[in-house]
């Protein structure tokens, strides 16, 4: 069964319906979820990413509909140890890149599943080492 691990830009194109062929991409990937055919996994940092981004983004009332409708969507949440996050942080050093966006990825390796990002910049600087897909 195919392991996804989303990060915020992902989340977020989903929620704001910001590109509609990313759209029917995560759309199809959480129907396959509903159905028993995918499991979808993040890091426990998500929700505060998503919220951050909504509240600088939206109003108020806006920001709670958007954040239910998050709520709602099929995502198992993982927390990484300080060991973990200590080769998170070794790994952003390699790639040039914010230990949040590496959280995901490292999550990705260690359950052997694909790193969806819309975030081109990490994609570009991780990609070599694998279970990364820019959609």
């Amino acid at each position: 069964m195919p392991i996804y691990i989303f990060d915020a830009s992902v989340v977020l194109n989903y929620l704001l319906d910001e590109n509609k062929e990313v759209g029917k991409e995560i759309k199809n990937i959480f129907r396959q979820e509903k159905n028993g055919k995918a499991q979808i996994y993040s890091v426990d940092l998500l929700p505060f990413e998503v919220g951050n981004v909504l509240k600088n983004k939206l109003s108020q009332d806006k920001n709670k509909i958007i954040f239910e409708l998050f709520k709602k969507q099929h995502i198992a949440y993982k927390s990484l140890t300080l060991d973990q996050m200590g080769e998170i942080i070794s790994l952003s050093y390699q790639f040039d890149t914010t230990t949040y966006d590496t959280s995901y990825h490292y999550l990705a390796k260690i359950l052997d599943g694909t790193f969806v990002t819309c975030d081109r910049n990490y994609f570009n600087k991780a990609k070599s080492w694998g279970n990364i897909k820019l959609v």
